[in-house]
């Protein structure tokens, strides 16, 4: 799993193990080492984005006065972080109603032509984002 430093150098490229009991210390030490923050965390996950918020604020950072975090899935655990997490929801539900009816419909028609279907993900604001600091 991946934490991305928004507008930093790859170097401020982060890879943890969402499942990893010692996610939160991981992280702490990772941001502890960091000379500079940015305005924002983008983490691959719901998850993550939680274990970001806890480490910052170990640290002293407030989420979203000092520094902004995102996350991905629009999961349960978004609604139960302090604050609340922003998540991009990629429409999971539709993705999966669309790839059951064109399995099926596949089942029926095994020589039908490949579609290729997009499928149009959407922010979820709350409380863990502000606007840039300069």
């Amino acid at each position: 799993a991946i934490i991305h430093l928004i507008f930093s150098p790859p170097e401020c490229t982060f890879t943890f193990d969402a499942f990893a009991d010692d996610l939160d210390e991981q992280m702490y030490t990772a941001f502890s080492q960091l000379n500079a923050f940015p305005t924002a965390f983008f983490a691959e996950g719901d998850l993550l984005a939680a274990s970001c918020i806890h480490a910052l604020t170990r640290l002293g950072y407030r989420v979203p006065e000092d520094i902004s975090v995102i996350g991905v899935d629009n999961t349960r655990i978004s609604q139960f972080t302090t604050p609340k997490l922003t998540s991009i929801d990629v429409n999971m539900r539709e993705m999966g109603r669309v790839a059951v009816e064109r399995l099926l419909r596949l089942i029926d028609e095994p020589k039908r032509p490949v579609l290729h279907i997009y499928i149009t993900p959407f922010l979820v604001r709350r409380d863990s984002t502000s606007a840039a600091k300069r």
